[in-house]
């Protein structure tokens, strides 16, 4: 379809612009140009088709309406009493000023007519002629609103999906998942997927209940197909698994039919000759506490890009640290501890397998701090050996020093003592009888009393105070902590 304004209309809009003069659009006509192509832009320079006319049709006042300051549209109701003609041309006419003000021309229709006597059956057509200008509400002076017939929304509609899709696509990335939405699990000898959400190049697939899926081949790639389709007046998300051999790619690709609909293509697992199943789920969001153990760099990564700050994103970065309202540390219904307290304990990480290995090992074990050394009375087995836990019951958190300050040397997780600064001081009497002195007090050396003689003892010298013989003192007054990274997320 091409709609233009003619280089008449144009003229004229300019010239009653100027002169501050109403323009009256009062005509439609319809004509059925022969050779015409709707698929070129329309001829700017033409006129009314006068020998291929083939209806006009004067328009009511109703039937002028704004849609904003610079849209105005025009409405043509072609009951089942006119007719038969065909038409793929329709103008709009201004009879005060003789002059053909836009164009619109598109593929032929049919206009038919009701026949009672040869009971044919006629068709009803409404035509909606949008004109955009600037000022256009202002010099048509048409006061009344458009109503909703004459409209066609269908563009807008589409827009607000696209921006939708977009503004999911700058949050989520190519794809992410949460939880265990589109999880590809092997029970019992069939394969499902578990139910959850899901985006692919922002198109939202949500699965409601968990479903079957039937591979066609093993091993295989699963895929997920993901489009926006019509449905009726509605559009909805349609996700089609694909089972195809594995390295065989699935791109994206853009679907004739129906009206050349984007399809999106994201590869969520693959099934192994074995049976087994691998999750290659690009992105992981929502991580429940007891899976932060095993969230990998990629995965924190492209939590970090797609999450704002969210309790998920803090634990994994506290290293699975979560707060409880309670004594009693949550379980699993399969009771594996949800939580461990640190506490100082020893725990088994055949027990734990999700926890970190990354000083467990003999080999490893030399390297680590001596807070999280893998010890149980020196045994150690196939599943990676003991962990032990950091006790931070009584310690307060401290930003590590992390090469400044006066703790610069600090070990990131390191446990330090309070301390107080160090105060010092001493005693001077003159002829003082002194038997003694203890705690942050001491008495003169052996040398302060040399050559001293008579009774009492002559002390003017040796007496002094130091705290740090009674308290740990440091460069700082500070209280128990353990060295602890901030970090902010933007």
């Amino acid at each position: 379809m091409s709609v233009t304004l003619t280089a008449a209309g144009e003229a004229l809009i300019a010239r009653l612009q100027a002169e501050g003069t109403p323009l009256v659009i009062d005509r439609f006509v319809f004509a059925d140009v022969p050779g015409q192509d709707h698929t070129q832009p329309a001829n700017p320079a033409q006129g009314v088709p006068t020998d291929h006319v083939v209806h006009e049709f004067p328009i009511p006042q109703e039937y002028r309406a704004y849609v904003n300051p610079s849209q105005v549209v025009y409405s043509a109701l072609l009951g089942s009493d006119v007719g038969p003609f065909s038409f793929n041309w329709q103008g709009l006419y201004c009879t005060e000023h003789a002059t053909l003000v836009a164009v619109a021309t598109f593929p032929r229709l049919e206009k038919r007519r009701y026949d009672p006597a040869t009971n044919t059956q006629g068709n009803n057509l409404t035509r909606n002629f949008l004109l955009e200008f600037s000022g256009a509400r202002e010099l048509t002076q048409i006061t009344v609103e458009a109503a909703v017939w004459q409209l066609d929304f269908t563009v807008r509609l589409k827009g607000i999906d696209e921006r939708e899709r977009l503004s999911n696509r700058d949050i989520y990335g190519r794809a992410a998942f949460l939880d265990d939405g589109w999880l590809l699990t092997h029970t019992g000898g069939a394969y499902r997927f578990e139910a959850g959400r899901g985006y692919v190049e922002g198109i939202r697939a949500a699965l409601p209940d968990p479903t079957p899926v039937v591979p066609a081949v093993t091993p295989c790639e699963v895929w997920l197909d993901v489009s926006m389709q019509g449905q009726g007046s509605d559009v909805v998300t349609v996700v089609t698994p694909l089972c195809l051999v594995p390295g065989t790619a699935s791109p994206d690709y853009t679907a004739a039919a129906p009206h050349n609909t984007p399809h999106y293509c994201e590869k969520v697992a693959r099934i192994e000759a074995d049976g087994s199943v691998t999750d290659l789920r690009s992105r992981r969001i929502g991580l429940a506490p007891e899976q932060l153990g095993a969230v990998t760099r990629e995965e924190l990564e492209a939590a970090l890009a797609s999450f704002d700050m969210t309790r998920t994103v803090r634990d994994m970065l506290a290293g699975g640290i979560v707060e409880w309202e309670s004594e009693t540390i949550p379980t699993l219904a399969d009771g594996l501890p949800l939580g461990l307290e640190l506490n100082g304990n020893v725990v088994n990480l055949a027990t734990f397998p999700r926890l970190s290995r990354k000083w467990c090992g003999d080999a490893k074990n030399a390297t680590a701090p001596a807070w999280y050394r893998c010890t149980a009375a020196g045994v150690r087995d196939a599943a990676g050996g003991y962990l032990r836990l950091q006790d931070r019951r009584g310690e307060y958190p401290r930003g590590w020093d992390h090469g400044r300050g006066v703790d610069a040397g600090r070990v990131l997780g390191s446990a330090q003592g309070d301390a107080m600064r160090r105060i010092t001081g001493n005693v001077y009497t003159d002829r003082a009888q002194i038997s003694g002195a203890d705690g942050a007090f001491a008495g003169p050396s052996a040398s302060d009393l040399a050559g001293v003689s008579g009774t009492p003892l002559n002390i003017g010298r040796g007496f002094s105070f130091d705290s740090q013989r009674v308290v740990p003192t440091a460069a700082e007054v500070r209280v128990r902590s353990i060295a602890t990274m901030y970090i902010i997320l933007v």
